[in-house]
């Protein structure tokens, strides 16, 4: 009896054993992919943000004999994220945004209006990745190899973004308004500061574009909004994309798409604007609007 205990006792630590060491070889499997090689040399197992900012094309381009081939390039680009859904759950990946991007001509809109700088984008996603094997996980999938021909045949341009995040993904506020015609929105600031801030009338020598941008979010009127900064991370620069030097990527939620724009409209704005020109260069800030209500 105590022969078949002590046998038992140590057949048991060596399964143990072995379904550790099996794990730790698995945990320590190396990247494969270009983006989980960057992230793992730069960010470790940290959590991250994926922006993806797309411009569409007029109509989607298949390759020739795709057998489900949408008319749309916007249907197609939604079937691309529909079909990551039940792989993205699995892997833990959280999609905070999909937005829509408004066009430049709202009602009221002036030609000189502050927001002129702006990204020719159709489409904005956020995905929150818990590490990079989050992100290998999806791409190696099944899912992914069949949703990507209706990705490829709808996008024209595109720009990604990754930041790092935090390890639980913020929830965006619950705003309801009076009037169900006026939309919630999100502002998506991708920042890049000068070195010097300038400005046109020469206030301020001397200053630092972080400087002038710290006077912008001093406030004025934006201070008394209801607004709520949803996303404010700086972007490293070993994760950047290849040619550009965003320094933060700041999402800001605002309940009242009207009442951002009567703001917008008054000189008080206009006057806080100018800190911010004269800090950042460029700016690229699309306004967006949830897909679904």
């Amino acid at each position: 009896m105590i022969n078949r205990a002590i046998v038992f006792r140590s057949a048991l630590s060596l399964v143990v054993y072995l379904a550790l060491a099996a794990g730790t070889v698995v945990a320590q499997d190396p990247p494969r992919t270009e983006l989980g090689i960057r992230l793992a040399e730069n960010h470790g197992d940290g959590a991250f943000y994926r922006l993806e900012e797309v411009k569409l094309r007029q109509t989607p381009a298949y390759p020739a004999g795709t057998l489900y081939a949408l008319k749309t390039s916007d249907a197609a680009y939604r079937t691309y994220i529909a079909g990551l859904r039940a792989v993205e759950e699995e892997a833990g990946v959280t999609t905070m945004l999909l937005n829509d991007v408004l066009g430049r001509t709202l009602p009221g809109r002036p030609e000189d209006w502050p927001f002129k700088a702006y990204c020719e984008w159709d489409v904005v996603v956020l995905k929150h990745y818990p590490n990079w094997r989050a992100w290998e996980m999806v791409e190696g999938s099944a899912a992914q190899h069949a949703a990507v021909v209706h990705r490829g045949a709808a996008v024209a341009n595109e720009q990604i973004v990754i930041t790092p995040a935090p390890e639980v993904p913020p929830t965006p506020r619950q705003v309801t308004n009076n009037d169900p015609t006026d939309r919630v929105f999100y502002m998506v600031n991708l920042i890049q500061l000068r070195e010097e801030a300038f400005y046109p009338s020469g206030e301020f020598p001397g200053s630092t574009g972080r400087e002038a941008y710290a006077r912008y979010q001093g406030g004025g009127e934006l201070s008394t909004t209801d607004r709520v900064r949803f996303v404010s991370v700086e972007v490293p620069d070993a994760l950047n994309p290849t040619g550009v030097s965003w320094w933060r990527m700041n999402i800001v939620q605002y309940p009242s798409l009207r009442e951002f724009m009567e703001i917008e409209l008054t000189p008080e704005f206009r006057h806080i604007w100018r800190h911010k020109d004269a800090g950042l260069s460029p700016i690229c800030s699309p306004a967006t609007v949830p897909t679904l209500p």
